[in-house]
């Protein structure tokens, strides 16, 4: 299945974005915003043979996208991106006057380093 743009997929035309990609597998997921009041910041950083990478998108209560975010880096460590990840984030978060900030992660490892579990 071929995706092209529909009502949905308005948000990305207005940023600027014209996407086409072929659906191999269809997933079910839904995003779960912040509390009232919230904004929310979803990270994910990736090594990989080919490059290594990071990338943030900050949204407000109800869905809108604010900013989205990403970079590179030579560091080999996905706990490295991923850090990196929230570090630009909180820095783009600060610039954009955002007091009230939740931050989304899938490493476990990066969590348990930001509550001092575990030394990096």
């Amino acid at each position: 299945m071929t995706h092209q743009p529909n009502r949905k997929s308005n948000r990305l035309l207005n940023l600027g974005l014209d996407l086409s990609y072929t659906v191999h597998e269809k997933i079910g997921c839904t995003w779960r915003g912040p509390e009232e009041d919230y904004h929310m910041l979803n990270t994910d950083g990736s090594v990989q043979q080919v490059g290594n990478g990071f990338g943030g998108i900050i949204r407000d209560s109800q869905g809108n996208i604010l900013l989205g975010f990403a970079g590179s880096s030579s560091k080999p460590s996905v706990i490295y991106q991923e850090l990196m990840t929230i570090a630009v984030g909180l820095k783009q978060a600060h610039l954009l006057s955002i007091a009230k900030l939740e931050i989304n992660s899938d490493s476990l490892g990066v969590i348990n380093i930001i509550n001092g579990e575990v030394r990096p």
